[in-house]
């Protein structure tokens, strides 16, 4: 910036300097024996300009361009979250703590939220076709908890329901508080 202000800096004094001068070369007003001296003041910045190479440029822009595409990515995920999941950050209605504390007790309600959270986000009718519990691809987990049917159905059987009904709350919950009778806390290990 300081290097294209010295050029016209230094026209203008020399401009100025010009009208001051009679034909005799000397300035008007009072005759004077000195040579007239034109000074300019350089307004020059020393210090070297930044040099970024094309390359650098070039990285500069690519990583701007993934920050952008990162970000949109984000958008559309929450976007897509925000439409497909009932409960939005795994929070239960209130009808659903309700059960969980009438089925499991107040003692392990929380325990039981936890893995309520994370198997399904509160979802009754959460079901997993992604990866079977067993690996072959014969038996999936469903429901709040995420029972794995038909390999517990007689969990339903045990409380008096049937493997058909794991979308209902009351009847998922008390499956799965008989897996937990059986089988212990194991059986949701991931889910903490």
């Amino acid at each position: 910036m300081y290097r294209r202000a010295l050029v016209p800096f230094t026209a203008v004094c020399l401009l100025v300097g010009a009208l001051n001068l009679s034909t005799s070369g000397r300035p008007q007003g009072r005759p004077s024996s000195r040579p007239i001296q034109v000074s300019t003041v350089q307004l020059v910045d020393r210090s070297p300009l930044p040099h970024v190479s094309a390359r650098a440029l070039a990285r500069q822009r690519q990583n701007a361009a993934l920050v952008q595409y990162a970000r949109d990515i984000e958008a559309a995920l929450r976007w897509i979250a925000a439409r497909s999941d009932p409960f939005p950050g795994g929070i239960c209605p209130s009808w659903i703590d309700r059960e969980i504390v009438a089925v499991f007790g107040a003692a392990d309600a929380p325990r039981v939220l936890t893995i309520i959270r994370h198997e399904s986000r509160c979802n009754p009718s959460a079901a997993n076709t992604f990866a079977s519990c067993d690996g072959a691809g014969r038996h999936w987990a469903k429901g709040l908890m995420q029972v794995c049917l038909p390999m517990h159905a007689r969990m339903y059987e045990a409380v008096g329901c049937v493997a058909a009904q794991w979308a209902e709350v009351r009847c998922h919950l008390r499956a799965a508080r008989e897996l937990l009778r059986r089988s212990g806390w194991g059986a949701w290990r991931g889910a903490f």
